[in-house]
């Protein structure tokens, strides 16, 4: 069956979402941003969340959250931060995106409660009431956890930053935690060699197994409402093969399937609706999901 599916445009796609949720009677979006799922408890999500975890509670300095593209390293780090905050931990988080050497303790001072802007302080002045600040906490038995994303999209100056907070405290166990999370062909340039020597602990993140994504597509359809399954087994696994396990593929190629579906007033899904959608939305420009669709 060939089902031809026009991308939705900014203007259309409030509509595109309720006709298919409606075609489909969602009570939401199961899969698309701001969708009913949410975090999904993934196996390999779940295990890696445990390893940052042993990282933190046996005081080590650092670690290292690695994995292509698309496989959940910000899921990761938020739900290991959010864990810590709620046992009183304080969490600052950055991203490597967007964030300058120049802004870089201004955000690390704000998320660690200090009243303070760029223009209050000299730049000595700012890295010393930062450095009180992790003392204060350090006194109190309170844990500190600087989580940095996109760590291959940061200035040298923010990496020397993230350098010098590690170095700040050698005793171990160590109450001060940073934990970046970098994309694993990046972490091998020259400039993260100090952050490899320091760091014995890195978490790859794997693709998903075909049990996780089955167990994503019936959660997410289960929270918006439903109670049978809208993929057949064959669409399950070509949704599988073609996003290479990869979730953020697996995430919008099952909403785009559901779209399609929709749009030919299907009662079901199945892998012809997949393929379809997969081609017509050029998903295999992804460099992650190219060796799957071969």
């Amino acid at each position: 069956m060939a089902v031809r599916v026009r991308a939705p445009t900014i203007d259309s796609s409030s509509l595109v979402a309720g006709m298919y949720r409606k075609h489909w009677e969602l009570s939401n979006a199961p899969y698309g941003q701001g969708g009913s799922l949410g975090f999904y408890r993934s196996h390999v999500h779940e295990e890696a969340i445990a390893r940052l975890r042993y990282v933190v509670e046996e005081g080590h300095r650092m670690a290292i959250l690695t994995g292509a593209p698309g496989t959940g390293k910000t899921t990761v780090l938020r739900q290991t931060g959010s864990l810590f905050r709620r046992r009183s931990a304080a969490v600052c988080y950055g991203s490597g995106l967007g964030t300058s050497a120049e802004e870089f303790p201004c955000l690390l001072a704000q998320g660690l409660g200090i009243p303070l802007t760029m223009g209050e302080l000299s730049l000595p002045r700012l890295w010393g009431a930062i450095f009180d600040q992790l003392r204060v906490n350090a006194a109190q038995q309170i844990r500190t956890m600087i989580l940095w994303d996109d760590a291959h999209f940061a200035e040298h100056g923010v990496l020397m930053g993230l350098l010098r907070l590690a170095h700040w405290q050698s005793n171990t166990p160590s109450l001060v935690t940073i934990l970046l999370a970098s994309d694993s062909v990046a972490l091998r340039q020259p400039m993260f060699r100090p952050f490899r020597e320091l760091c014995p602990f890195r978490v790859e993140l794997e693709p998903w197994g075909l049990e996780d994504t089955v167990g994503y597509l019936s959660t997410g359809l289960e929270r918006a409402g439903r109670t049978t399954s809208l993929f057949d087994v064959c669409a399950i696994e070509e949704i599988h093969r073609l996003s290479g396990g990869i979730p953020r593929v697996i995430r919008r190629l099952a909403e785009l399937s559901l779209v399609a579906g929709a749009a030919d007033r299907l009662s079901t899904i199945d892998a012809s609706i997949v393929a379809s959608a997969y081609r017509e939305f050029q998903l295999n420009d992804s460099p992650v999901a190219c060796p799957a669709a071969r």
